[in-house]
């Protein structure tokens, strides 16, 4: 069953500021894309027009910049121990560093086509929106082997969120079979178990909090959707502050970050 937009019945969260401006200095972005939060609480942003990821503290205080060896990356994540890892989206590849920023290899080349999206699933298994093979690819983070995909066909995948139970909330942009399908929800054997609709809006990402609610980014309208467990949704939000949010991540403290590249820079909302 499709779950699509019912009556709000929550209050919107409280913003909370913003960090950066437009430029190619310390700090600055152009057009960032992708967001996370790894275990320590740093947010590591893909600063896509500028050809590298930048690490923040919460604060908005500039920690590592990884650059020199990427393409327009729009996505990144961070496993437990430290390990970043970029959806190196113009290099079509993925490019893994260590936690203190040093390069330590590159996989999926020759076999990505301008991946986007990127996250770790509950086996510590690195899912890849690959949409130019129409795709989620599944990698040995360890080995960077490439494993079963996802999903036969996803059509123009962007954001992936890992579900916490081996599966995926993926993004569609393409043409899924019903239009009003935003994100879809796979078990780890590729079936789809749940999906979230927003009307025709186009979708940028996804972020799901420890109790299963999850956050949608629609750039096109400049807001955000939270849905519950259940599929309704909770409350539209961000319309007054942000010019085209796309990546969106939530801290483990319920905060929720979302990468405004109409505005270049990072917003910070409450839980």
């Amino acid at each position: 069953m499709i779950a699509t937009r019912t009556d709000q019945q929550a209050p919107p969260p409280e913003y909370r500021g913003a960090f950066g401006r437009v430029g190619p200095g310390p700090g600055q972005f152009a057009g960032p894309a992708g967001i996370t939060v790894d275990a320590r609480g740093q947010l590591w942003v893909a600063d896509t027009g500028n050809d590298r990821v930048q690490a923040f503290t919460r604060d908005g205080k500039l920690v590592r910049v990884l650059a020199g060896r990427l393409k327009a990356p729009e996505a990144v994540a961070v496993d437990a121990a430290g390990n970043v890892y970029v959806a190196d989206t113009g290099n079509h590849r993925v490019a893994q560093y260590a936690w203190w920023g040093g390069f330590v290899r590159e996989f999926g080349t020759g076999k990505l086509a301008g991946p986007c999206g990127i996250a770790l699933d509950s086996a510590g298994r690195l899912l890849v929106a690959d949409p130019g093979h129409q795709r989620v690819a599944r990698f040995d983070t360890r080995t960077g082997a490439a494993l079963s995909d996802i999903t036969e066909k996803v059509g123009s995948p962007r954001g992936i969120a890992g579900d916490g139970a081996g599966g995926a909330w993926i993004v569609h942009n393409g043409h899924p079979a019903d239009g009003d399908v935003a994100v879809a929800r796979y078990n780890a054997d590729g079936q789809v178990i749940g999906s979230l609709g927003i009307g025709r809006s186009r979708a940028a990402d996804v972020a799901v909090t420890a109790s299963g609610d999850a956050y949608v980014t629609s750039p096109d309208h400049g807001r955000i959707t939270r849905f519950d467990t259940t599929g309704s949704c909770r409350v539209e939000f961000g319309s007054d502050a942000l010019g085209a949010p796309l990546g969106v991540a939530v801290d483990a403290a319920g905060g929720i970050w979302v990468t405004d590249a109409g505005h270049h820079r990072v917003v910070s909302f409450g839980g």
